[in-house]
């Protein structure tokens, strides 16, 4: 593994009804005539996880290398050797705006779905926002679960989502999304999405859109439940980040929670910084990331859009280009 080099995997990507073509932007080849939503970077569920695009290991999934290469994958991460890779990392285009909904804790996702399941908490980096774009994230002050009901009973279209806090955001924001917390990523938006490696979503509101022809369904029974109306469920969870001035360039700390770690990193012209010792996705956001290793493995390029992964027993320099380079450090915990 360690003469290998950094991981690099082809990306899934997913139609949605919401979605358009501005991923083609950050170097996804998008199927003819399809709205593409998300593009799914790492992740790992049943219906598999991504390939190897390029090197020695081409064709090799991160299931199979993660299985083959154990403690020197995963390093401190704790988990259990059945297990899948932890994290969901995505970037999601909303040409429309998405549907109001909540994650559930891992307490309740066991509870609902079977001792496997796994909550989500996620967190979201705005790339790109269109004049006036928004996201909805936390209820107002003194919202209870009745008002919800009430608001999806009434004809207004618009009446779940005035529940919620709305957040004028442009690109380089940051928002966090707790389990619990109702959010909706609003139309203009497109954003990097961390999150644990769950899929659970309950739908509250839709607008009253159809896909093929019916409403998408509402999940206001596990809703109810997912639900929190105290600090954390009412918090707009937008972050501002203290920036820490490095020999390199700047340290941005934006996420640090009991499932992942983030950081924005914004190297000066030509620097480099080494990394080693933890499982670690590196997603380049502007300027082109050089991924080299301290073996002699040929140097890895990523450009903005790309992520790759690092495992922990690999040690790299990521050197900037002639311009600011800007990336996002995704730590496993």
């Amino acid at each position: 593994m360690l003469d290998l080099g950094p991981l690099l995997f082809e990306p899934r990507l997913v139609p949605k009804i919401w979605g358009g073509r501005r991923l083609e932007a950050w170097g996804k080849k998008l199927p003819p005539a399809l709205a593409i939503g998300e593009s799914w970077e790492l992740y790992d569920d049943a219906q598999g996880s991504p390939q190897c695009c390029q090197g020695p290991l081409l064709g090799r999934s991160l299931a199979e290398l993660g299985a083959l290469w154990g403690r020197s994958f995963y390093g401190p991460v704790q988990r259990h050797s059945d297990e899948p890779f932890p994290l969901l990392v995505k970037l999601l285009d909303a040409q429309e705006d998405l549907s109001v909904q909540v994650h559930p804790s891992d307490d309740l996702a066991r509870s609902l779905h079977g001792p496997g399941a796994k909550g989500k908490m996620e967190m979201w980096v705005v790339l790109e926002a269109a004049p006036g774009a928004r996201v909805l994230n936390g209820f107002k002050s003194g919202v209870t679960w009745n008002k919800v009901r009430e608001a999806v009973a009434e004809t207004d279209p618009l009446a779940v989502a005035n529940l919620l806090n709305s957040i004028s955001v442009r690109a380089g924001d940051v928002i966090d999304v707790p389990a619990g917390r109702p959010h909706a990523i609003g139309a203009g938006c497109l954003v990097a999405e961390v999150q644990q490696n769950s899929d659970w979503t309950y739908r509250l509101w839709d607008y009253g859109r159809l896909e093929q022809g019916r409403p998408r369904a509402l999940h206001l029974k596990e809703a109810e439940k997912a639900l929190r109306f105290d600090a954390v469920g009412m918090a707009d969870g937008r972050v501002l980040p203290r920036v820490r001035q490095e020999p390199w360039g700047r340290r941005e700390p934006l996420i640090s929670n009991a499932f992942f770690k983030v950081e924005r990193w914004t190297l000066k012209p030509g620097a480099g910084v080494d990394v080693g010792g933890s499982l670690r996705a590196l997603m380049a956001l502007s300027g082109t990331l050089g991924l080299n290793t301290i073996t002699g493995v040929p140097p890895a390029r990523i450009m903005p859009g790309q992520t790759a992964l690092v495992p922990a027993a690999l040690s790299l320099r990521l050197e900037g280009a002639s311009t600011e380079t800007v990336l996002l450090s995704i730590e496993a915990v």
